[in-house]
């Protein structure tokens, strides 16, 4: 069975991926449906256009070749391509993450101050985290993503296996996906709330955004 990892950014869709494609007989992509390309396999379709990498999957799932995928619909559906994503995923299992979405955006918003140099390797040592003043507008922008990633999956997508943020440890995934696999990356699991110096606003904006209709 080929799964598809369907989620928001900072809710753990990577490592959730990286088991996926090992499952997948380690045929797959992180984050194939963007302009993204962290791996060598990526950099092979550097030229692609999104349409271009839709009617790679489409062929060569036609094919019966089939690559786990992870995949942020916001963006995606945004900029047109509602109907070739849900054409694409149709038929697979779909996984997708449960997080606090409070603890996610403002994870999201770390990474944007620091400019996402904080890798999740296995091998990586983090830093300090120097204390950081949080935009609104980056809040708006979280929610938004996160709200629409939520209404596709619940509205659109139909069933999917979703997993809760704190049960996502490597042994649980382990059995989840009956493996030994040990991926390269891990949860970093920092408490950025301690960081944030305007924390009382940022909370505040979050809400109000959260419960806007």
């Amino acid at each position: 069975m080929t799964y598809q990892v369907v989620g928001t950014p900072r809710t753990g869709t990577t490592l959730l991926n990286h088991f996926s494609i090992h499952h997948n007989n380690n045929i797959g992509f992180n984050e194939f449906l963007s302009d993204y390309s962290s791996s060598e396999l990526q950099k092979d379709f550097q030229s692609y256009t999104i349409a271009d990498k839709f009617k790679y999957l489409k062929m060569n799932k036609e094919k019966d070749v089939h690559f786990s995928i992870k995949i942020f619909p916001y963006r995606l559906v945004s900029e047109g391509w509602e109907k070739d994503l849900l054409d694409y995923l149709k038929d697979y299992k779909i996984l997708t993450i449960d997080r606090d979405p409070f603890d996610a955006c403002i994870s999201f918003c770390y990474q944007i101050h620091s400019k996402w140099k904080h890798s999740h390797r296995r091998d990586y040592k983090f830093g300090i985290v120097d204390p950081f003043n949080i935009e609104s507008r980056i809040i708006k922008a979280y929610v938004e993503m996160y709200k629409f990633d939520k209404f596709f999956l619940d509205d659109m997508c139909g069933t999917y296996k979703c997993f809760n943020y704190e049960d996502l440890t490597i042994q649980n995934l382990q059995m989840f996906f009956d493996s030994d696999y040990i991926p390269s990356t891990q949860p970093i699991n920092i408490d950025y709330q301690q960081y944030i110096l305007n924390l009382k606003e940022v909370k505040e904006t979050f809400y109000n955004e959260m419960h806007r209709a």
